[in-house]
């Protein structure tokens, strides 16, 4: 477990942004014991208390490259995977650490590493060359990210006692959001019981340029397959009895397909095992079977 905080938004005072951020990173401190650093630019201030886990001696944070800076908290479970992969296509490591394949892997994949990573993590990716902030937070939200506006910034952090730390905010209850938490013991959506503090949802990433959010993305819905195989290539369980007139369980439907023919050695039949097209046909399609 470690904490990131992160203020984005135009400030020439590098003194006070050091100041702001060092104290936001004080209240985090027992999320990560080991070390702590920080970045901090006049568009965005970073950082990140460590709790040693992963290459104990060279994965500390933030992580610089020539085009990106990067803080996050949580662990990546295939980065021997991944690494693997990107030294494959040329890229070069300097660490052991799975803090420098995910930010290895952002710059090769974009946002499109987000779904290739098994892990938890909330994490802070200040792209220097777009001049943009990626934010993402893993599929199933196990690790936190607190998203804060006011005035001309935005902040970021593990936990909302780190916004006490801003000058001039003091948190308020929503009284709504805080009946929803007594009756359904969470919020709903990204809201929190605080006006104005949300979090990022689960299995998403956001695109923050020019001191607005310009994108949202959900990258990963539990259920929701990442690609579909064509029929002819994918292999294919039939849930239920094909050669009789019963409905098939309703796992995954199609439609439009002259039944009769052969896909990857099955037939397909209508319900009432006639030919001809069909209207829907309920099958379960397993690519990794």
């Amino acid at each position: 477990m470690c904490g990131i905080a992160g203020i984005y938004g135009p400030d020439d005072d590098q003194f006070k942004r050091k100041d702001q951020i060092t104290k936001m990173l004080s209240v985090l401190e027992h999320r990560g014991p080991d070390g702590w650093g920080y970045y901090i630019s006049p568009e965005i201030a970073m950082g990140q208390t460590r709790l040693s886990i992963v290459d104990l001696s060279t994965g500390d944070q933030p992580m610089i490259t020539k085009d990106n800076v990067i803080i996050f908290n949580g662990e990546i479970y295939n980065y021997i995977e991944i690494r693997e992969e990107l030294r494959k296509n040329g890229i070069v490591f300097n660490t052991t650490s799975d803090t420098e394949v995910f930010l290895k892997a952002y710059e090769y994949y974009g946002t499109g590493c987000f779904q290739r990573l098994n892990g938890q993590f909330a994490v802070l990716i200040w792209n220097r060359r777009n001049r943009e902030l990626v934010v993402a937070r893993d599929r199933f939200g196990i690790r936190p990210l607190y998203i804060l506006p006011f005035k001309d910034q935005i902040y970021f952090t593990s936990e909302m006692k780190a916004f006490d730390q801003i000058p001039d905010y003091s948190r308020e209850f929503d009284h709504a959001r805080l009946f929803e938490h007594c009756l359904l013991w969470n919020t709903m959506g990204d809201h929190t019981v605080y006006k104005n503090i949300t979090s990022l949802p689960a299995g998403s990433y956001a695109i923050f340029r020019g001191g607005n959010k310009i994108e949202e993305e959900r990258y990963y819905d539990i259920g929701r397959m990442a690609a579909w195989a064509p029929l002819s290539t994918a292999k294919v369980q039939i849930v239920g009895n094909v050669s009789s007139a019963n409905v098939l369980e309703p796992t995954w439907s199609s439609s439009s397909t002259t039944v009769g023919n052969d896909y990857g050695g099955l037939t397909l039949y209508n319900t009432d095992n006639t030919a001809g097209n069909y209207s829907t046909i309920w099958f379960s399609a397993n690519t990794s079977m």
